[in-house]
């Protein structure tokens, strides 16, 4: 799924608010979600899981082809770790199209205007 589908998707939920304006709140999301990560290194997210980086340590990689052995410098990775709530979700309906969020807000209503 790509943002264009999360905004299409959730176009189809909230009708009434423009893709426009859906695709800024998208885009704002991320954006507020990659600031965070990068200053304060974690982002928690109920019911769907954690972000969190951590610094990988350096290490000396091998190029496959000419076995050169290679210095690969120490980076920050991203790690996301699923809530129970969202593991559930997977592990007890795998095939059919999940409404995730629809047990966390029983009612789209709260949402409209």
């Amino acid at each position: 799924m790509t943002k264009k589908d999360i905004v299409s998707e959730l176009h189809k939920e909230i009708p009434h608010i423009s893709h426009r304006i859906i695709r800024q709140a998208v885009d704002l999301f991320f954006e507020e979600l990659k600031n965070c990560l990068a200053e304060e290194g974690t982002v928690e997210l109920r019911g769907f899981g954690n972000f969190r980086c951590k610094r990988r340590a350096a290490y000396t990689g091998m190029n496959p082809k000419t076995q050169e052995r290679i210095p690969v410098s120490s980076k920050k990775i991203v790690i996301f770790r699923p809530s129970c709530l969202l593991k559930r979700e997977l592990i007890t309906k795998p095939k059919e199209k999940k409404k995730f969020f629809s047990e966390i807000y029983k009612d789209w209503s709260q949402f409209k205007r």
